[in-house]
């Protein structure tokens, strides 16, 4: 019989001690790195180094959409755009399937009520196809993706990013309420280096947030689940903690490596790291 992991908790430590709030965010990392080789199996989550600017990379906006190719052939794909390229993902922190620079993208145009077509100058994707039709959850998830990728327009960034700063991770989470009496729901949280907020959907309405430097404890108390516990309340029901669920353990570990590093590099005073390297298999096209 199998057994849950040991917890992986963080916890707000004073002033004098940011030495070691920074190295038990390096270790962290240091869990979920690999080195690229022809070996690898899967893709890891790994730390870009903020050591240079070239370097740093900006997260636009992720999530999942449906790549339509006709016939019954929908396949849900984990989506995430940055600055400097797109790319898609058998699942949130899963494997890496395909990515582009983002000036190789041609022309994004919305072609249905949640549709939208992605025209690219070189083959992107298994398929080998320059065009990649996406069906969005709704129009509103939808007319996000098309203004972060229409490039032509200038847009580089989300409404919510800019309305709590950088932009680290986003997606659904499971929030899970103890009494038995009460329903868990499924809610879009949004981490930044300046808030962690939710929502009732993604492109629903607001109903949360906290500054992450108000965010007391990040602990992992489960095979997929984190605990996030701040100094004051901050949900609707006047909650000062939340016990969220994942759909999987790797999705799991890029949660808790994103909020543990956001937070102790919110404590210590350093840039918070936003960007991601990832690898995935070679024989992956």
């Amino acid at each position: 019989m199998s057994t849950a992991p040991a917890a992986t908790s963080w916890r707000q430590s004073s002033t004098s001690s940011t030495g070691s709030v920074a190295a038990k965010s390096s270790s962290l990392f240091d869990m979920f790195e690999d080195t690229p080789s022809t070996n690898t199996v899967a893709t890891r989550w790994r730390r870009s180094s903020p050591s240079t600017s070239e370097n740093h990379d900006t997260l636009l906006c992720e999530g999942y959409l449906h790549k339509d190719r006709g016939l019954f052939r929908k396949r849900r794909r984990w989506f995430r755009l940055t600055r400097k390229t797109l790319s898609f993902y058998e699942t949130n922190g899963g494997t890496l399937i395909s990515t582009i620079a983002s000036s190789g993208i041609h022309r994004v145009e919305s072609v249905g009520a949640c549709q939208f077509d992605v025209v690219t100058k070189v083959p992107f994707g298994r398929s080998g196809q320059r065009v990649t039709l996406l069906v969005a959850p709704s129009t509103l998830v939808r007319d996000k993706w098309v203004q972060a990728l229409d490039t032509r327009k200038g847009v580089h960034a989300s409404h919510r990013a800019t309305m709590h700063g950088e932009l680290i991770a986003e997606g659904y989470l499971t929030k899970i309420k103890p009494d038995i009496l009460s329903r868990s729901r499924s809610r879009w949280f949004v981490l930044t280096k300046q808030h962690l907020a939710y929502y009732e959907a993604d492109g629903g309405a607001f109903l949360g947030s906290c500054c992450t430097s108000d965010v007391d404890r990040v602990e992992r108390t489960g095979n997929c689940s984190i605990l996030v516990a701040a100094r004051a309340p901050f949900t609707r029901t006047g909650a000062a903690e939340l016990l969220l669920k994942c759909e999987s353990e790797q999705e799991c570990e890029k949660w808790l490596a994103c909020l543990q590093n956001t937070m102790s590099t919110t404590a210590s005073g350093t840039a918070v790291v936003a960007g991601f390297a990832q690898w995935s298999d070679p024989s992956v096209t």
